[in-house]
């Protein structure tokens, strides 16, 4: 791990936001992306017509 002294404009706060967009893209793409049909609750179906 790469570690940079206080203010030398190290790329130490670029590597985490890197490092958390990695995580936040995982968690979208595992929860919202592949897992949309077990999430999906078609309102409309929900209804009751009578």
């Amino acid at each position: 791990m790469k570690t940079t002294s206080d203010g030398d404009g190290g790329d130490g706060g670029e590597s985490k936001i890197q490092n958390l967009e990695s995580q936040i893209e995982e968690v979208v793409r595992r929860r919202i992306i592949e897992n949309w049909e077990g999430q999906d609750e078609p309102e409309h179906l929900l209804r009751d017509c009578c």
